[in-house]
């Protein structure tokens, strides 16, 4: 009966089997013709063994639907080298092709570095075309191409239109720090467009553009005022590198002009900032794209002895937390915090900044206040007043038993900090009770 019965259930689950069986083999053959590659090889194409006589048909495949096919064309036609450089720039330069097959050629080109370089014043070219896809390729590409492009763009950088402006600082800095030395050329002989490309593309490769700090302080320094705020955030960018521009740029914190005194305050606040957390953050910034280089010695960000001092920088920047625009204000504390203002002095600014007129420098205040440690806690019946809607949005309030332990275990705060705890143990949220009451008790155990 048994035998029966499992017989007749197996008979009843052979049909959903085969079923099953033939769903997933058509669903294999399905996938078959959606893998990469697979369109090549119904046009008679290994995409792992292609040879020069296969370029036409290459090329045809770059204009396939599906942007998968089409990529591996364009990875195959770039394996092939010099040979297909030639059929490559008829398609990236030619109108009859669609945007997707010329945008595949164009990144054939790079792929294939030096050996593309017969195609950089297509490239070139392509820097101004109307699909910003293209545009961006074509900068990735000559930066691919490398150091053997730099003189095009350069030449093209004093003719640069519209679009191409940004493209050839993009390119340049695809290209990395052998763009540097040509840049700082491009710094002195160039027109004003070219200037400003240089300006720019320097600002991109940040630390390691250190070498044109001079040719940068001879700019701020001559009738070049329509440029300043450009060479201001370069040498930003720069940071602890450009420290030898720290006099120099102080002397801007007065100008008039509030875009020069936001960007003045930004530059201080980096280049000031050797000792500070922010300086290992932003010297590896860049480091991908800068594969194979290495920094310059320490003793490029170190001060010397007829750099401004601590009190000096201070002193010069002090003014500008009043200042009439709101960005400079917004900017103000974050500059204390790069130079490492100490946080008695700290703690009068913020408290400032959140009785300001402005909701942004209020947010910037709260933003500072993880900095202050466990004097930050002296800030809470100001922050009730200001709402906890306010506070949440800056994800402040959810932190601050951290900050209050994080006080007294990393910094070592003594019994000035009691006061302060003694506020928060009567906070109405009971997890800053326990942290002030925890950060009690490590005072009391030491």
């Amino acid at each position: 009966m048994l035998s029966g019965t499992l017989g007749y259930t197996m008979s009843r689950l052979q049909v959903p089997i085969i079923m099953i069986l033939i769903l997933f083999i058509l669903s294999g053959c399905a996938n078959e013709g959606s893998r990469p590659g697979y369109a090549l090889s119904e046009n008679g194409i290994d995409i792992l063994n292609v040879t020069k006589d296969d370029i036409p048909v290459l090329i045809k495949c770059l204009s396939l639907p599906d942007h998968e096919d089409r990529g591996a064309a364009g990875f195959a036609l770039a394996n092939l080298g010099y040979d297909a450089v030639k059929p490559l720039m008829n398609v990236a330069s030619g109108k009859k092709y669609s945007h997707e097959a010329r945008l595949e050629a164009v990144k054939a080109l790079g792929r294939m570095g030096s050996a593309g370089s017969e195609a950089i014043p297509v490239l070139i070219n392509a820097l101004e075309d109307s699909d910003s896809r293209i545009r961006y390729t074509a900068a990735w590409s000559l930066g691919g191409i490398g150091v053997l492009a730099i003189p095009n763009l350069i030449t093209a950088a004093d003719n640069a239109g519209n679009h191409s402006v940004e493209m050839i600082v993009e390119a340049f800095t695809c290209i990395g720090p052998d763009a540097v030395e040509h840049l700082i050329d491009l710094l002195s002989s160039g027109n004003e467009v070219g200037r400003l490309i240089a300006i720019k593309s320097l600002g991109e490769l940040g630390a390691y553009s250190y070498m044109a700090v001079p040719g940068l302080m001879g700019l701020l320094q001559g009738s070049y005022n329509h440029i300043t705020v450009d060479i201001l955030e370069t040498l930003y960018m720069i940071g602890p590198y450009a420290i030898q521009s720290l006099g120099l740029v102080m002397g801007f914190v007065d100008d008039k002009d509030p875009e020069i005194r936001l960007n003045a305050l930004k530059a201080i606040g980096m280049i000031a900032s050797e000792n500070s957390q922010y300086r290992m953050r932003y010297s590896t910034q860049r480091d991908y794209r800068v594969k194979g280089h290495l920094l310059p010695p320490g003793s490029f960000r170190t001060r010397t002895a007829d750099s401004p001092s601590d009190e000096d920088v201070f002193a010069c920047i002090e003014s500008l937390a009043r200042d009439d625009d709101e960005r400079v204000r917004v900017q103000f504390l974050p500059a204390l915090k790069m130079i490492g203002t100490d946080r008695h002095i700290m703690l009068a600014y913020v408290e400032a900044a959140l009785h300001d007129d402005s909701s942004t420098v209020r947010g910037a205040a709260i933003q500072s206040i993880p900095y202050l440690g466990i004097y930050g806690s002296s800030l809470l019946p100001r922050l009730r007043e200001l709402g906890i809607s306010f506070l949440a949005a800056y994800g402040w309030m959810d932190g601050m038993e951290d900050i209050i332990i994080a006080g007294i275990e990393k910094y070592d705060y003594g019994e000035e900090a009691l006061p302060a705890l003694a506020m928060a143990m009567e906070d109405r949220s009971p997890y800053i009770r326990e942290a002030a009451c925890i950060a009690a008790g490590e005072l009391g155990a030491r």
